[in-house]
Protein backbone atom coordinates (compact mmCIF):
# COMPACT_ATOMS: atom_id res chain seq x y z
CA UNK A 1 0.00 0.00 0.00
CA UNK A 2 1.00 2.93 -1.21
CA UNK A 3 1.09 6.49 1.29
CA UNK A 4 0.95 8.83 -1.33
CA UNK A 5 1.06 9.77 -5.03
CA UNK A 6 4.69 10.73 -4.48
CA UNK A 7 5.57 7.40 -3.24
CA UNK A 8 4.07 5.83 -5.93
CA UNK A 9 6.01 7.82 -8.57
CA UNK A 10 9.38 6.98 -6.95
CA UNK A 11 8.62 3.50 -7.38
CA UNK A 12 7.55 4.10 -10.76
CA UNK A 13 10.85 6.03 -11.39
CA UNK A 14 12.95 3.55 -10.15
CA UNK A 15 11.91 0.64 -12.48
CA UNK A 16 11.97 3.30 -15.61
CA UNK A 17 15.36 4.01 -14.11
CA UNK A 18 16.86 0.97 -13.40
CA UNK A 19 14.58 -1.48 -15.75
CA UNK A 20 12.30 -4.27 -14.89
CA UNK A 21 14.61 -7.03 -15.12
CA UNK A 22 17.08 -5.39 -12.69
CA UNK A 23 14.45 -4.46 -9.92
CA UNK A 24 12.85 -7.92 -10.32
CA UNK A 25 16.94 -8.89 -9.70
CA UNK A 26 17.00 -7.17 -6.73
CA UNK A 27 14.04 -8.76 -4.84
CA UNK A 28 16.53 -11.86 -5.00
CA UNK A 29 18.87 -9.98 -3.20
CA UNK A 30 16.87 -8.57 -0.52
CA UNK A 31 14.90 -11.29 0.50
CA UNK A 32 18.32 -12.80 1.23
CA UNK A 33 19.43 -10.03 3.33
CA UNK A 34 15.98 -10.39 5.48
CA UNK A 35 16.54 -13.96 5.98
CA UNK A 36 19.92 -13.22 6.79
CA UNK A 37 18.59 -10.53 9.25
CA UNK A 38 16.37 -12.99 10.98
CA UNK A 39 18.95 -15.50 11.82
CA UNK A 40 21.24 -12.88 13.50
CA UNK A 41 17.83 -11.70 15.64
CA UNK A 42 17.51 -15.32 16.41
CA UNK A 43 21.32 -15.35 17.72
CA UNK A 44 21.10 -12.13 19.21
CA UNK A 45 17.81 -12.10 20.75
CA UNK A 46 17.94 -8.92 22.55
CA UNK A 47 20.21 -6.55 20.45
CA UNK A 48 18.81 -3.50 19.28
CA UNK A 49 20.60 -3.51 16.37
CA UNK A 50 19.66 -6.83 15.24
CA UNK A 51 15.80 -5.21 15.54
CA UNK A 52 16.86 -2.13 13.59
CA UNK A 53 18.24 -4.32 10.87
CA UNK A 54 15.70 -6.75 10.72
CA UNK A 55 13.14 -3.53 10.16
CA UNK A 56 15.21 -2.38 7.43
CA UNK A 57 15.17 -5.31 5.63
CA UNK A 58 11.63 -5.95 5.72
CA UNK A 59 11.56 -2.29 4.12
CA UNK A 60 13.75 -3.11 1.05
CA UNK A 61 11.61 -6.24 0.85
CA UNK A 62 7.81 -4.81 1.10
CA UNK A 63 9.43 -1.69 -1.72
CA UNK A 64 10.68 -4.61 -3.83
CA UNK A 65 7.13 -6.13 -3.29
CA UNK A 66 5.51 -2.82 -4.19
CA UNK A 67 7.53 -3.16 -7.66
CA UNK A 68 6.53 -6.44 -8.66
CA UNK A 69 2.85 -5.23 -8.23
CA UNK A 70 3.56 -2.20 -10.55
CA UNK A 71 5.53 -4.11 -12.66
CA UNK A 72 2.93 -6.95 -13.53
CA UNK A 73 -0.22 -4.43 -13.08
CA UNK A 74 -1.40 -7.15 -10.03
CA UNK A 75 -1.64 -4.13 -7.12
CA UNK A 76 -5.87 -4.75 -7.13
CA UNK A 77 -5.47 -8.71 -7.29
CA UNK A 78 -2.56 -9.24 -4.64
CA UNK A 79 -5.31 -6.43 -2.64
CA UNK A 80 -8.07 -9.47 -2.97
CA UNK A 81 -5.65 -12.51 -2.64
CA UNK A 82 -4.06 -10.75 0.40
CA UNK A 83 -7.91 -10.58 2.13
CA UNK A 84 -8.42 -13.72 1.23
CA UNK A 85 -5.56 -15.28 2.92
CA UNK A 86 -6.16 -12.77 5.97
CA UNK A 87 -10.11 -14.14 6.33
CA UNK A 88 -8.86 -17.73 5.62
CA UNK A 89 -6.59 -17.15 8.76
CA UNK A 90 -9.21 -15.99 10.75
CA UNK A 91 -10.94 -18.52 10.75
CA UNK A 92 -8.23 -21.28 11.06
CA UNK A 93 -7.41 -19.13 14.36
CA UNK A 94 -11.01 -18.80 15.53
CA UNK A 95 -10.93 -22.82 15.50
CA UNK A 96 -7.85 -23.59 17.38
CA UNK A 97 -7.86 -20.65 19.48
CA UNK A 98 -10.21 -20.37 22.75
Amino acid sequence: MWDSEKELNVLKGAIATYGEDAQENMVFEEVGELLQALVKRRRNWAGLAELENLAEEIADVEICLDQLKIMHGIRSLVSEKRLQKIERLASLVKGVRP
